[in-house]
């Protein structure tokens, strides 16, 4: 009578758990775009502008950064974006990059990407003021700015 299990096992896999060919592939491609979208919008923040709107997390290895835009100035040929950056962990942060993605217009048109360097080091329970110069983006205009891909080359611990 130990072999029920079996038999309950084979009667379940047999009844109509099949799909049509090249359906399961299809769903998996499904789900593989999908968790790659939930990959990336965990590793990058919100839309940071209108400046001064409030504070946006930026996910990093270690946990994460809280990022502020101050304000924007005028370039001689783009915007400078004021930042502060606040590291609520117990490292300090040495080499810091990110990639900025910015856009001149709302969704739907091109966007630039790059990544900058933005502080030498972003010290542990305290903030960094920082900018960084985005070339070809008048103040007036610029209606998108997200940080994304948060790194750091080496980490102190703090005492």
């Amino acid at each position: 009578m130990r072999c029920w299990p079996s038999y309950v096992l084979v009667a379940l896999l047999s009844s109509g758990c099949t799909s049509a060919p090249g359906e399961s592939a299809a769903r998996f491609d499904s789900l593989l775009v999908r968790v790659e979208a939930l990959e990336s919008a965990r590793w990058s923040s919100g839309n940071l502008l209108p400046a001064g709107r409030g504070t946006s997390d930026l996910p990093i290895s270690v946990g994460a950064l809280l990022v502020q835009v101050d304000s924007l100035a005028p370039q001689a040929r783009g915007t400078r974006v004021h930042l502060r950056l606040g590291n609520p962990t117990t490292v300090t942060l040495l080499e810091l990059t990110v990639d900025v993605e910015w856009g001149v217009a709302d969704e739907g048109t091109e966007r630039l990407v790059r990544d900058v360097r933005l502080a030498a080091s972003a010290e542990s329970a305290t903030w960094t003021e920082s900018f960084i110069d985005l070339a070809d983006a008048p103040p007036g205009a610029l209606r998108v700015l997200r940080f994304s891909h948060a790194q750091f080359g080496r980490m102190t611990f703090s005492p």
